[in-house]
């Protein structure tokens, strides 16, 4: 008989940003050895129906609670993966001291024990479909004249859009695709770029082809990233890649990025982009190779069992 995992993801299939991407690529992989189901609510009784051996709560706050309380009473193992970056969701993660603490780098894990009262922690990243997200394939039209600088970001301020509309604007002939953002990073592209910008929402499936159709890649957000699986999906899909330059985006880049000093410093982002323009494409396989959804489904894996047996 299999052990049973359920996923706890409350905005699954709704949005598609980094945490439900982890809820779908990794339930999927650890079906192959668990019986694996995703509920995007908690329910005592749905829950109490299945049984299960580990619950994975994505959202935190309340839901991991709630999920917590469960466990004490149930002896079910839980495994909270740090998909809130630093600050005080996880520090809140970690206060209802799960049976395993998932760090998503190692700067994640330093970080995680400050504040982790003798948790469990281990240090898995996200990863990236190797064979989905890959410089061969389709590619998407899109309404912009080129070179197109791609970048992919939520809506909140700690993404930091605003500084790359910016630092776009700074340069002639260059447009930008911003997959995601808000209404006021929607206006002031509009403003400061007119026809060279372009604000668009796309499915997870239609990714790959996105990053296709781009030149550049950029992600500008600061410190309290947790991880960002767009930089992977990016870096698989061959695309030069401009980031911060601190230990998060050298953790998941490594040497295969151009680094921005200060990102505030809106000269200094703009040189970076004509320096990445000049770049030829590349997909570094080897590096990549410890990021594949594969390998990182094995870790959990090896987790799970180590916490059952």
């Amino acid at each position: 008989m299999k052990y049973k995992i359920v996923f706890l993801s409350r905005y699954q299939d709704k949005v598609h940003r980094g945490a439900e991407t982890f809820t779908a690529e990794l339930s999927k992989r650890l079906a192959k050895s668990f019986s694996v189901a995703i509920f995007s609510d908690f329910s005592f009784k749905k829950i109490n129906k299945i049984k299960p051996d580990i619950i994975i709560p994505i959202n935190g706050g309340l839901q991991a609670l709630l999920v917590k309380i469960y466990c004490i009473f149930t002896n079910t193992k839980l495994i909270i993966s740090g998909q809130a970056g630093l600050g005080r969701p996880d520090k809140w993660n970690l206060l209802l001291k799960p049976d395993a603490f998932v760090a998503l780098t190692p700067r994640n894990a330093d970080w995680a024990k400050k504040y982790s009262f003798k948790v469990n922690i281990k240090t898995i990243p996200n990863g990236v479909d190797l064979n989905t997200f890959k410089p061969q394939g389709k590619k998407i039209k899109i309404n912009l004249s080129k070179p197109i600088i791609l970048c992919v970001a939520g809506p909140e301020k700690y993404k930091r859009v605003e500084e790359t509309i910016k630092a776009v604007a700074g340069l002639k002939n260059t447009s930008l695709l911003l997959a995601g953002g808000s209404f006021q990073q929607n206006k002031l592209g509009k403003q400061l770029l007119g026809k060279r910008f372009l604000n668009q929402k796309f499915t997870h499936q239609q990714m790959p082809a996105v990053y296709r159709s781009a030149d550049v890649f950029t992600l500008a957000s600061d410190y309290c990233e947790a991880f960002a699986i767009a930089y992977l999906e990016a870096l698989a899909s061959g695309l030069p890649i401009v980031a911060p330059d601190d230990e998060l985006r050298q953790q998941i880049l490594g040497p295969h990025a151009l680094y921005v000093k200060d990102i505030t410093d809106l000269n200094q982002y703009s040189q970076k982009f004509k320096q990445a323009l000049e770049k030829k494409a590349f997909r570094p396989e080897k590096w990549l190779k410890q990021f594949s959804w594969d390998n990182i489904a094995q870790q959990y894996k090896e987790l799970c069992l180590n916490l059952l047996e």
